[in-house]
């Protein structure tokens, strides 16, 4: 498969997730509303960078930041008195969802765009 048509088809494929996941998430609105995502990140993190290539500059145009808004938090400066984790945080990136300062959810690690957002959007169900 050539490389243009592969860009292409996962242009395609992130579009219907966020198209299938606005519309699921307007559903779901009052469930989500006290949702947080917290990534847990590192600037010399290769899996943290392509992540933010490939999500973070787009996250934030997305309906998930409505319905989760994302804060980035610094592996090497853990200061996380103000939520309330089910385990410690070991590697970068880790994704934790919170609840009212409670660990509802994680998501370990970035493996590629499609599974980044069937995963997120599986805490807005």
């Amino acid at each position: 498969m050539n490389s243009l048509f592969s860009e292409k088809l996962k242009y395609f494929a992130f579009i219907i997730m966020l198209f299938v996941g606005s519309s699921h998430l307007k559903q779901n609105e009052c469930l989500a509303s006290d949702l947080q995502l917290v990534m847990f990140t590192s600037e010399d993190c290769p899996v943290c960078q392509a992540w933010e290539k490939e999500i973070g500059s787009i996250y934030k145009k997305s309906q998930y930041q409505v319905e989760l808004p994302l804060k980035r938090v610094d592996f090497f400066g853990l200061a996380s008195d103000w939520i309330s984790v089910k385990e410690p945080i070991s590697g970068t990136p880790t994704f934790v969802v919170i609840k009212k300062g409670e660990e509802v959810g994680r998501i370990l690690g970035y493996s590629g765009a499609e599974m980044f957002w069937w995963e997120l959007s599986s805490f807005l169900e």
